[in-house]
């Protein structure tokens, strides 16, 4: 997924597009491109950085966090499947 697909779904379930939160999460993608993933898409870190982000609410930041990996991994399981 990307950032607006991120922040969209935020925007769905939180009712705010948590763009802070995917914006880090998705930083690596920079310099790793599609392999990003190996940098902050587990569930402790996920979660660590959503509160760090997300200082009005961080119980927001943490689900954004979680969230952000759970559609990663969702969608990435799905174009494998489609894919076969």
């Amino acid at each position: 997924m990307n950032r607006q697909q991120h922040n969209g779904l935020c925007r769905l379930v939180l009712g705010n597009s948590c763009n802070m939160v995917n914006s880090v999460l998705d930083f690596p993608s920079k310099f790793l491109g599609p392999k990003h993933r190996v940098l902050f898409h587990d569930p402790v870190t996920a979660t660590l950085l959503g509160v760090m982000c997300d200082g009005k609410n961080p119980v927001r930041g943490a689900v954004a966090g979680l969230l952000h990996i759970g559609s990663d991994w969702f969608f990435s399981g799905m174009k494998k499947t489609w894919r076969m």
